[in-house]
């Protein structure tokens, strides 16, 4: 309003200095014509120019001056009705768009969670200040990028709004929907913005408070720090929060710095330090070579070991010091090594040979159990050899068991031979006598079956053992089955020669 009032005086100013009515108005059409080419174009300040020019009509001019300036005057009223025509119908098309567009903010506004879901989600690099809380940070940034979408598009039509001539109503109805749409975002994005600030400087304040407690090396905290910083731009928060968690992160690369320079300064101590103890150690890995002292080599080494605790050395220094003297003494060991390895390769070799043996001899008693051709002399023959081969091996509790249950099925296998050849037999006295043995051998089995039993439920055996031991227990059940049958058999064949 003002720089329009200036114009105007201006404008003023200039046609008092004019004598002539004429060339007063012949300065006014120009300035009209000026008015109507400017950008942007300003109707009000051309209105007033054309109301001054009017009444400089009035004054007293020649009848043809006035005819010629008239029709000029005319000619740009003309002209700025047609500018005006086009004008209204751009503000009207102006006017249409904004109008879809508040619809589509209000219509988008509803369907904020819809939308929320197709926002990209910011990539934070995994940062020790963020590890506890990282879905809340990468959440709600994503709303705010969402709800900063909308503030902007608010405020950019408000701008469009107030340059476009248009009615007041209409004017003042597009302000209201926009105010309304506001209320809607502008609180929520104020709330998150804080939020997001008074976690990020939490967050800030976390990290650089362990951060005298940190392991990592000096790169990798420089590194770290610079990502805090762009995340800093990245998050939309507030100014406090950034400019003081800006502060904070440069105050604290100082540190870093100093820290850095300080430990450069310490390794070049160190290094000269452990170059010294090097020297040493070398002598120390001769002495070890050179068919050494062992008492002698240890009070050595103890020397050595005292004198790394005490220089002033970095602790990756240490570590490599007292490798090498590790890596030194080991020749002071290498003879007594030697040895137990040989005899660590014996007692390998003879276990070997000695399951080899016990699958033999495992395998034998199958054959043997398996052959049909030999008679019951030569199977007891072979039997007897393979019990003084298990009496050498010197078999555990456990491999004794299970060849036993090999022999007791050879043995089994002889006696049915022997029952084979009886059971077509009528003496009456070999009957009994098989009878007898029989009634023997069953009190043996089944005492073998209660004592595996009793075994197996009175101990604490490991799952493979109480397997075998269950594989035992079967057996010999089976072999109490059988020979009840059996004796059951030759009872009733006794019975029936005695009534006969």
């Amino acid at each position: 309003m003002e720089d329009q009032k200036n114009k105007k005086d201006e404008i003023i100013q200039e046609i008092e200095k004019l004598s002539k009515v004429e060339n007063k108005i012949v300065f006014l059409l120009d300035k009209m014509q000026e008015a109507l080419r400017a950008q942007p174009l300003d109707f009000k300040f051309f209105w007033e120019i054309k109301a001054i020019c009017l009444n400089l009509f009035k004054e007293n001019i020649s009848m043809s001056l006035r005819a010629r300036l008239w029709d000029k005057y005319l000619e740009i009223l003309n002209e700025s009705k047609k500018v005006k025509d086009v004008i209204d119908d751009q503000n009207a098309f102006a006017i249409e768009q904004i109008e879809l567009t508040i619809d589509v903010l209000e219509k988008d506004l509803k369907n904020f969670y819809d939308l929320l879901k197709n926002i990209k989600t910011i990539y934070i690099e995994m940062n020790k200040a963020f590890e506890s809380n990282l879905l809340f940070f990468i959440d709600i940034q994503k709303e705010l990028t969402l709800l900063n979408s909308f503030a902007i598009r608010v405020n950019s039509l408000r701008k469009e709004i107030i340059k476009i001539s248009m009615k007041i109503k209409t004017k003042s109805s597009f302000f209201t929907r926009l105010s309304s749409i506001g209320d809607q975002i502008f609180p929520k994005r104020k709330e998150k913005i804080n939020l997001l600030s008074l976690k990020f400087s939490n967050a800030i304040d976390e990290y650089i408070g362990d951060l005298d407690d940190q392991k990592a090396p000096y790169y990798v905290l420089k590194q770290e720090i610079k990502e805090l910083q762009n995340l800093a731009k990245t998050f939309t928060i507030n100014t406090n929060s950034f400019t003081d968690s800006r502060i904070k992160l440069s105050k604290y690369w100082d540190k870093i710095k100093e820290s850095e320079k300080v430990y450069k300064k310490n390794q070049l101590k160190s290094k000269d330090n452990a170059a010294l103890i090097e020297e040493k150690i070398k002598e120390f890995k001769i002495l070890c070579k050179s068919e050494p002292k062992k008492n002698d080599a240890f009070k050595k080494e103890k020397e050595l070991i005292e004198e790394v605790k005490k220089a002033d050395l970095l602790k990756g220094d240490v570590f490599r010091l007292k490798r090498q003297i590790e890596d030194a003494k080991k020749n002071l060991f290498e003879e007594e090594k030697q040895k137990r390895e040989e005899i660590s390769k014996k007692l390998k070799e003879e276990k070997n040979n000695r399951e080899k043996e016990i699958e033999n001899l495992k395998l034998s008693i199958q054959n043997l159990v398996n052959n049909n051709k030999l008679d019951i002399e030569e199977i007891s023959t072979q039997k007897k050899s393979l019990e003084e081969k298990m009496q050498k091996l010197n078999l555990s509790k456990l491999e004794s068991l299970m060849l036993s249950m090999n022999l007791s099925k050879l043995q089994d296998s002889i006696e049915e031979k022997e029952l084979t050849q009886l059971v077509d037999s009528t003496n009456l006295n070999e009957l009994k006598d098989l009878f007898e043995k029989k009634a023997k051998k069953r009190i043996e089995i089944k005492n073998k079956y209660e004592d595996l039993r009793k075994e197996l439920n009175g101990s604490n055996f490991d799952f493979e053992r109480a397997i075998v031991f269950r594989d035992l227990i079967d057996f010999q059940k089976s072999r109490l089955d059988k020979i009840n049958f059996s004796i059951e058999e030759l009872e009733l064949k006794i019975i029936n020669l005695e009534n006969s």
